[in-house]
């Protein structure tokens, strides 16, 4: 009897503690957003945040695991690691993990190249303007599959209306020259390429600095605004930080 009443209360033991581990758990996939991009932000200065957001990772938090591979793509040799790590956010929902995986697939990164496959993952975000944006290039130039080039133009001009600054570039240069089924239109180029300029997109800082310079795209010279404009475009192409801020340039 006294057998049964130990195995008894091992049992309940057992049947506590995992509870008790799948309610951790459980609460920390439930951690907010902006709790866990605190806790990274004092990685590099406190060992313990690194050691929480690997907890945080491991339990299945889809921020926590695109942290992760973000930490592990500064590193060639640790691309395979980072693209595991984004393959687990995407599938645990993180469109921007499933963006970032479809674009390592893409370049080879961490596997070997495989449009294919990078395809395929830019399909499902249908929402995203950067995977817009990307995928509609890929159905352009047939890269992946077949041509497609009225969906490719139709997804950059949904990526464009999303405010990608890369698609709004885009746009930009086919009303400039026409292509891209686009009338020529230099008064939508120059709205295009200050909206891609807003949005801190050196290429388009670049092309409205030279048009200040030669008076182009109906603009009157205005040199000084010219080597402004030059100077923030170099110095973003050279800043180690992310400029993705809207800046109300024009």
């Amino acid at each position: 009897m006294t057998k049964i009443y130990t195995a008894i209360a091992l049992g309940l033991i057992v049947i506590t503690c995992a509870a008790a581990y799948l309610l951790q758990q459980q609460q920390r996939l439930e951690t907010p957003n902006n709790q866990v991009l605190n806790i990274a932000q004092e990685m590099d200065s406190d060992p313990k945040k690194q050691q929480e957001i690997n907890t945080l990772a491991h339990a299945g938090h889809p921020l926590a695991m695109r942290l992760l591979a973000d930490q592990a793509k500064t590193n060639i040799a640790s691309w395979p690691q980072a693209l595991a790590w984004y393959q687990k956010a995407a599938d645990a929902g993180d469109d921007s993990a499933r963006f970032e995986a479809a674009m390592m697939h893409l370049q080879g990164q961490g596997a070997s190249e495989n449009p294919q496959l990078a395809r395929r993952e830019l399909a499902q975000l249908t929402t995203l303007p950067r995977a817009q944006y990307r995928l509609g290039l890929m159905l352009i130039y047939g890269q992946g599959g077949a041509v497609d080039t009225a969906k490719g133009q139709q997804l950059i001009m949904a990526a464009a209306q999303g405010q990608d600054k890369m698609a709004l570039f885009l746009l930009a240069n086919w009303y400039l020259s026409g292509e891209g089924n686009r009338p020529k239109d230099e008064q939508k180029a120059l709205q295009y390429f200050e909206a891609a300029a807003n949005r801190q997109y050196p290429p388009a800082m670049q092309t409205l600095a030279l048009a200040y310079e030669t008076a182009d795209l109906g603009l009157k010279m205005d040199l000084a605004r010219a080597q402004t404009l030059r100077s923030m475009a170099e110095h973003i192409a050279q800043c180690k930080d992310q400029h993705n801020d809207v800046v109300k340039l024009f």
